[in-house]
């Protein structure tokens, strides 16, 4: 029973792992609602040319009747049987028929509109499956950061107990650290659930849940930018190319062809046809009679009680209403393709300043951390930078996706997106997985390691006997501990100062106290 229902888990999960960005596209192109509605609709009208053509086509129509009959004379008993065979085939065929030319005209418009929509939700599909991962994967570097981030504060947190209940620091430090650490974990909560509301996105496209993917890394140096010399250039191009707009083109070129229609209807109609008929009637009195006749058929409607007038003026000024509709699409795609342009031109250099940023709080964290070693900052400081850090790291992502989506729909707007653009989207990404891994090594690499060198004043494997020393001779606000491994065993040190250099730690050690020189401290580097 158990191994029944995990072989239907597995195979009627809505989860798969390891979606790429193209394996999305290939599930959303199959799955996707609307793309597969617009393929439809396609579909559908592409047919109008056919029901078009058929119109001026010979019209072949045989229709035939067999029937039996028999009567009986109840006063002389006699019986009569009738047997009767009719067929007939009847050929009909347009001469002149002004409005079914027009009404071609129509079709062909209809069918290249029906073309350049489905063109504009092939295109759409192509953007809406990038728009959707992308943001699946700003929700799952928010999780991993906060996760990183949880462990970070906890460390801190563990830190201020320890060295409060070694007298080195006090209730406050803790007290800050805590509130930190909590309000790391509800940070935490919130991007779990983003994550969660991210991945509705994916399974509304493709009907598929997915947690393993890739994502985009924090720093992009191999993006291909568009030639943004010239705005109006874009504009001309979207103008000619954009297939929206060529669909609403096509739409008023449908009206004008409908509107054709109705002012021809008022012109004769001139329609050929030859009709062959064969009637066999079989009784007491038999015979067959067959026959064949051909001829042309004048139709002209000379008056209807206005109708054909009223239908006239209700083409004119569907052509009207079509000529605003393609003004307003102009105006919305030369819009929209400016906007798009603004955003691909700022929003590279709100990247840059993003990763600037990083650049700043990672550097701003580093410092803050060595000072605090060395008892000149606070832990509140510390737990600042830390936060500064991961927002910074989430405002670089969020930026750059950001960014790389306008790209995406400035092609879209004149009309050259394609696979190939997604294609080149997925060169850029990382595994979730692999992000992960490399973002808590980063994590302890940032948060705990730099290269310093300080002055040290004792060492010992006694952590309280190491506390006990330095509040003997009151270096408690002055010096800090540090835990090492050494030779496979745990041993503390007492150090002082951070120094980027070994000539300052030194000029540091020459400047110290005679009662401190009488420990013999000496310079030491770590890193």
């Amino acid at each position: 029973m158990k191994k029944g229902f995990w072989l239907a888990t597995m195979f009627f999960s809505p989860w798969v792992w390891g979606l790429t960005l193209l394996d999305t596209y290939d599930l959303a192109k199959s799955n996707d609602p609307d793309f597969m509605r617009a393929h439809s609709q396609y579909l559908i009208d592409r047919e109008k040319l056919s029901l078009a053509y058929a119109e001026l086509l010979p019209d072949l129509n045989l229709a035939g009747d067999y029937a039996y009959k028999r009567l009986r004379d109840h006063g002389t008993e006699q019986q009569t049987k009738t047997q009767t065979q009719t067929l007939s085939l009847k050929l009909t065929q347009p001469i002149f028929n002004a409005s079914l030319w027009a009404g071609l005209r129509g079709a062909k418009a209809s069918v290249k509109q029906a073309e350049a929509l489905f063109q504009s939700e092939t295109q759409a599909l192509f953007y809406r499956t990038a728009d959707v991962y992308m943001k699946i994967g700003v929700a799952k570097h928010r999780l991993l950061n906060a996760e990183a981030k949880v462990k970070a504060v906890k460390a801190l947190l563990e830190q201020a107990k320890h060295q409060h209940h070694a007298g080195l620091s006090t209730q406050a430090a803790v007290d800050e650290a805590q509130a930190a650490y909590e309000s790391a974990r509800s940070d935490l909560i919130s991007a779990k659930t983003g994550f969660s509301n991210a991945q509705e996105g994916i399974f509304k496209l493709t009907g598929q849940f997915c947690d393993s993917l890739e994502v985009l890394p924090e720093a992009q140096e191999n993006v291909t930018l568009p030639q943004l010399d010239d705005v109006s250039a874009w504009e001309a191009l979207a103008l000619k190319q954009n297939y929206r707009l060529q669909a609403s083109m096509w739409a008023l070129e449908e009206a004008r062809a409908a509107s054709q229609v109705k002012n021809r209807s008022r012109m004769p109609e001139i329609s050929a046809s030859a009709e062959y008929d064969y009637d066999h009637e079989a009784s007491t009195a038999s015979g067959i009679a067959q026959g064949a006749k051909a001829g042309v058929a004048l139709t002209w409607r000379l008056y209807d009680g206005g109708g054909i007038s009223a239908e006239k003026r209700q083409a004119a000024w569907g052509v009207m209403r079509t000529k605003a509709d393609f003004t307003a699409q102009s105006r919305a795609v030369a819009s929209s393709t400016r906007q798009a342009y603004r955003d691909v031109l700022y929003g590279l250099q709100k990247v840059k300043a993003s990763e600037q940023t990083l650049k700043s709080r990672q550097s701003a964290l580093a410092s803050v951390t060595a000072a605090f070693a060395v008892g000149e900052r606070s832990m509140v400081d510390v737990l600042t930078a830390q936060s500064d850090w991961f927002s910074a790291k989430n405002d670089v992502v969020r930026d750059t996706s950001q960014w790389l989506l306008a790209i995406l729909a400035l092609k879209e707007e004149v009309g050259q997106l394609s696979h190939d653009d997604l294609q080149s989207l997925s060169l850029l990404m990382v595994s979730s997985d692999h992000l992960a891994e490399n973002l808590q090594k980063k994590v302890g690499s940032d948060l705990s390691s730099h290269d310093f060198y300080a002055i040290q004043l004792a060492s010992g494997h006694d952590e309280d006997a190491i506390y006990g020393f330095m509040r003997a001779h009151d270096l408690v606000n002055k010096a800090y501990s540090l835990e090492l491994m050494h030779n496979g065993q745990q041993i503390f040190v007492v150090l002082m100062g951070a120094y980027s250099s070994k000539q300052a730690a030194s000029q540091a050690l020459g400047e110290l106290s005679s009662e401190l020189k009488q420990l013999k401290p000496w310079v030491r580097y770590f890193k």
